[in-house]
């Protein structure tokens, strides 16, 4: 049995930004809900 819960979403290019965060470090504020995160994403406003 597997349970899958997801959201696709779908931006304009325009509104993606790209940030230098490498994978491990992704995982890592997926996981925790956003409350480990570098003091600044690189890229972001």
């Amino acid at each position: 049995m597997h349970i899958s819960i997801h959201a696709t979403a779908l931006l304009k290019n325009e509104d993606v930004f790209y940030t230098n965060i490498s994978i491990d470090d992704g995982i890592k504020i997926i996981l925790s809900g956003g409350i480990t995160t570098p003091e600044r994403i690189p890229g972001a406003l």
